[in-house]
Protein backbone atom coordinates (compact mmCIF):
# COMPACT_ATOMS: atom_id res chain seq x y z
CA UNK A 1 0.00 0.00 0.00
CA UNK A 2 1.37 3.38 -1.36
CA UNK A 3 -0.61 6.07 -0.18
CA UNK A 4 -1.22 9.12 -2.21
CA UNK A 5 -0.27 12.53 -0.46
CA UNK A 6 -3.23 14.72 0.17
CA UNK A 7 -2.82 17.50 -2.69
CA UNK A 8 -2.81 21.15 -2.78
CA UNK A 9 -0.75 24.19 -2.05
CA UNK A 10 -2.70 24.82 1.81
CA UNK A 11 -2.09 21.07 3.28
CA UNK A 12 0.53 21.70 6.07
CA UNK A 13 3.21 18.65 5.58
CA UNK A 14 2.19 17.63 9.85
CA UNK A 15 -1.63 17.36 8.52
CA UNK A 16 -0.19 15.19 5.23
CA UNK A 17 1.08 13.10 7.60
CA UNK A 18 -1.59 12.75 10.03
CA UNK A 19 -3.59 11.93 7.08
CA UNK A 20 -1.21 8.52 5.57
CA UNK A 21 -0.52 7.49 9.24
CA UNK A 22 -5.13 7.25 9.15
CA UNK A 23 -4.83 5.52 5.62
CA UNK A 24 -2.17 2.67 6.76
CA UNK A 25 -4.37 2.13 9.88
CA UNK A 26 -7.19 1.94 7.71
CA UNK A 27 -5.29 -0.23 5.32
CA UNK A 28 -3.88 -2.72 8.03
CA UNK A 29 -7.12 -2.86 10.82
CA UNK A 30 -8.70 -5.33 8.09
CA UNK A 31 -5.71 -7.55 7.27
CA UNK A 32 -4.97 -7.43 11.24
CA UNK A 33 -8.89 -8.21 11.88
CA UNK A 34 -8.10 -11.76 10.01
CA UNK A 35 -4.55 -12.52 11.74
CA UNK A 36 -4.97 -14.70 15.24
CA UNK A 37 -1.34 -13.18 15.52
CA UNK A 38 0.97 -11.03 13.76
CA UNK A 39 4.62 -11.29 13.59
CA UNK A 40 5.99 -7.57 12.92
CA UNK A 41 9.63 -6.86 12.47
CA UNK A 42 9.59 -3.52 14.39
CA UNK A 43 11.84 -0.31 13.25
CA UNK A 44 14.70 0.67 15.44
CA UNK A 45 14.99 4.46 15.01
CA UNK A 46 16.45 6.32 12.11
CA UNK A 47 19.08 8.52 10.93
CA UNK A 48 17.09 10.95 9.09
CA UNK A 49 14.19 13.09 9.68
CA UNK A 50 12.36 11.80 6.97
CA UNK A 51 13.07 8.42 8.45
CA UNK A 52 12.21 9.03 11.71
CA UNK A 53 8.59 10.17 10.84
CA UNK A 54 8.19 6.92 8.71
CA UNK A 55 9.69 5.19 12.10
CA UNK A 56 6.52 6.67 14.17
CA UNK A 57 3.89 6.35 11.58
CA UNK A 58 5.04 2.60 11.93
CA UNK A 59 5.46 2.42 15.73
CA UNK A 60 2.13 4.21 15.90
CA UNK A 61 -0.26 2.40 14.00
CA UNK A 62 1.31 -0.93 15.85
CA UNK A 63 0.56 0.68 19.03
CA UNK A 64 -3.16 0.97 17.69
CA UNK A 65 -3.21 -2.31 16.72
CA UNK A 66 -2.14 -3.82 20.08
CA UNK A 67 -4.36 -1.23 21.43
CA UNK A 68 -7.42 -2.45 19.53
CA UNK A 69 -6.50 -5.78 21.28
CA UNK A 70 -3.90 -8.13 18.12
CA UNK A 71 -1.10 -9.53 19.76
CA UNK A 72 1.92 -8.47 18.03
CA UNK A 73 4.67 -10.43 18.55
CA UNK A 74 8.11 -8.35 17.71
CA UNK A 75 11.53 -10.24 15.38
CA UNK A 76 14.20 -8.63 14.67
CA UNK A 77 16.00 -8.52 11.33
CA UNK A 78 18.00 -10.99 11.92
CA UNK A 79 15.18 -13.68 13.09
CA UNK A 80 13.39 -12.71 9.54
CA UNK A 81 16.51 -13.65 7.48
CA UNK A 82 17.90 -16.78 9.00
CA UNK A 83 14.13 -17.82 9.07
CA UNK A 84 13.47 -17.75 5.15
CA UNK A 85 16.77 -18.17 3.96
CA UNK A 86 18.62 -19.54 6.49
CA UNK A 87 21.53 -17.03 6.26
CA UNK A 88 21.22 -14.67 9.42
CA UNK A 89 23.19 -12.03 7.37
CA UNK A 90 20.86 -12.17 4.34
CA UNK A 91 20.58 -8.73 2.24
Amino acid sequence: CEPEDIKGKQVRQNSNDLYLAKVLYEYAMPIARRAKVIFVEVPVGSQSASGMKAYGLCVGVLGALRAEGHEIIEVTATEVKERFTGLPNAT
